[in-house]
């Protein structure tokens, strides 16, 4: 942990600019597609390589330096437009490849889910390219606490220099990860009859996915998320009734014994 630490302070400087996504089954080896290597919006990535942005060139490609942490993989990697779209045919998307194959930490089967962030800076008329993949799920808290949740399919563009302090970058912290629903979360029809058992197994499985977490990592945060669903909607649910008041002592005990366990 200490590593990656080290690892976004050193690369948090105001001319980075940083992409971060979770990887899915077809950026790596995982799904067995032939195009494997991760998939980025174009206009994301036209805003790091805007000599990229040639339509008139059928699969204009680039070339730049990758340094992949932890364990300091070099790679001179392809970025390219696939946008024969224009030229007759039907794709349209830009990704990275040439990573080495199964070789590569960022195309094994096993990084499916894990959260990588790659950080660009200009070396001269070069772009260069610090990437790191998460290999626990503390290091995917660590990425989390700093740029928030990072979700399947979803793409975040950092730079530090939009950043109104960029030296307070370090100390940006959101609040530690929890299941706890405010009312506002919880679906009204949850709120007017309880929930059963299935639906809050639901909501912990969609809360706390398989992403890069072990079996027993997975088993254990979700019992951990399962209760605090199940404390936040127990408490939305009952504290206006509890509030209403009750006629009588032996009506509050009613009340009281439905509720334990």
């Amino acid at each position: 942990m200490s590593n990656l630490k080290q690892w976004i302070e050193e690369n948090s400087d105001s001319r980075a600019i940083w992409i971060l996504k979770r990887l899915s089954a077809n950026d790596t080896l995982a799904s067995g597609a032939h195009q494997a290597g991760p998939y980025i919006p174009k206009d994301l990535l036209f805003e790091i390589f805007p000599e990229l942005n040639r339509p008139d060139v059928k699969n204009l490609d680039l070339r730049f330096s990758l340094l992949l942490s932890p364990l300091d993989e070099r790679r001179n990697v392809r970025v390219v437009w696939y946008n024969n779209r224009m030229h007759g045919g039907t794709r349209d998307e830009v990704r990275f490849t040439n990573f080495g194959g199964a070789k590569s930490t960022i195309l094994a089967p096993d990084s499916t889910g894990a959260v990588v962030a790659f950080v660009f800076q200009r070396d001269g008329s070069h772009r260069v390219c610090n990437a790191w993949v998460t290999r626990s799920s503390e290091e995917v808290d660590l990425f989390e606490d700093v740029f928030g949740e990072i979700k399947p399919k979803q793409f975040i563009l950092w730079k530090p220099e939009s950043e109104r302090n960029p030296s307070e970058f370090h100390s940006r912290r959101r609040r530690k990860k929890s299941c706890w629903l405010t009312p506002e979360q919880i679906p009204i029809s949850w709120l007017e009859r309880f929930p059963s058992c299935a639906e809050i197994i639901e909501k912990t499985v969609d809360l706390v996915p398989k992403n890069c977490l072990t079996t027993d990592e997975r088993l254990y945060r979700r019992r951990k998320c399962e209760w605090d669903v199940y404390r936040s909607i127990e408490e939305a649910y009952w504290t206006p009734r509890i509030l209403s008041g009750f006629e009588n002592l032996s009506e509050f005990l009613g009340k009281a014994n439905s509720i334990l366990p």
